[in-house]
C-alpha cells in the first residue's frame, strides 16, 4: 500500500523493499521455467520489474483481495506467458525455423522434453520465497549480533540454529568461545527466538489480519519444512 502512495520517498523505499524480497525467488523461477542461465534470468527479472512499473501494477492491489505473494505469482505467470507468445509470433513472422521436438544439444540432451514434469509454478515460487526469507532473516539477525559486538558468537553458533546437534556437540563450541555448555545452549535458544520474532514481523508486514499471518506462517513452514529456528519446542509457530 505504501508503494503506491503519493509521497515519493516512502513510495520508492517501499518499492525497493518489495523488489528486494521477491527478486531472488523470481530470478530462480525464470531460470527454472525458461531453462536459461543465471545472468539471463536476472535480465528477465529486471524486465519483469520494469514491465510491472510501466503498467502501474499495484493500482488494483488490496489486502481484501488476497496475499501479495499470490498476486506476484499471477504477475509472473502472466509475464512468462506473454513473453512466450511474443517469441512465438516473432518466430512465425521472422523467418526463423521451428524447433523440432527431437532436437538435442551438444551433449545429446533434448532441448524440448514434452514428458518432463515440472513443479507447479505457485509451489516452486513459494518454496524459493520461503528459503529467501530464511536467508534474509539470518542476515538481519547477524546484523543485530554484529551491532551488539557478538559477531564471533553468531558465526560460531549459526550452524546450530537450523539443526538439532548430536549429544556432545556443544562441548568443543563452548571451549572455543570460552563459555559453559549451558551458556551456549542458552545463547542458541535466544538466537532462535530472535529469528522467529524477525520472521513473524516480516510475515505480519505482508499480510492483513491476525488470522492471515498465522495461516501464512503455517504455509511457510509447510513449504519450507521444519527446522529448529522456525519451530518452538518441536511445535510449529
Amino acid at each position: 500500500m505504501a508503494a503506491r502512495g503519493a509521497d515519493d520517498d516512502v513510495r520508492l523505499a517501499a518499492l525497493e523493499r518489495l523488489f528486494t524480497r521477491y527478486r531472488r525467488p523470481i530470478c530462480l523461477e525464470f531460470q527454472a521455467r525458461t531453462r536459461c542461465a543465471e545472468a539471463e534470468a536476472e535480465e528477465c527479472a529486471q524486465q519483469f520489474f520494469h514491465d510491472c512499473l510501466r503498467r502501474d501494477f499495484l493500482r488494483g492491489v488490496d489486502p481484501a483481495k488476497g496475499r501479495f505473494r499470490t498476486f506476484i505469482q499471477a504477475c509472473v505467470t502472466n509475464f512468462i506467458r506473454d513473453e512466450r507468445d511474443k517469441a512465438n509470433v516473432a518466430k512465425r513472422g521472422g523467418g526463423q525455423r521451428t524447433e523440432s521436438l527431437d532436437e538435442t544439444d551438444e551433449e545429446g540432451q533434448r532441448l524440448i522434453d514434452p514428458s518432463a514434469q515440472s513443479e507447479p509454478l505457485e509451489i516452486a515460487l513459494d518454496r524459493n520465497w520461503a528459503h529467501h526469507l530464511v536467508s534474509l532473516m539470518m542476515e538481519w539477525l547477524e546484523g543485530e549480533c554484529v551491532a551488539a559486538r557478538r559477531r564471533v558468537v553468531f558465526t560460531t553458533l549459526r550452524p546450530f540454529l537450523q539443526i538439532d546437534p548430536e549429544n556432545g556437540a556443544y562441548a568443543p563450541v563452548a571451549a572455543k568461545l570460552g563459555m559453559k555448555e549451558g551458556a551456549v545452549r542458552t545463547a542458541i535458544s535466544r538466537l532462535r527466538q530472535r529469528f522467529r520474532e524477525l520472521l513473524e514481523e516480516e510475515i505480519r508486514a505482508t499480510t492483513g489480519t491476525d488470522g492471515d499471518w498465522r495461516e501464512e506462517l503455517r504455509y511457510f513452514l509447510e513449504v519450507l519444512g521444519s527446522a529448529p529456528c522456525v519451530t518452538t519446542e518441536g511445535k510449529s509457530l
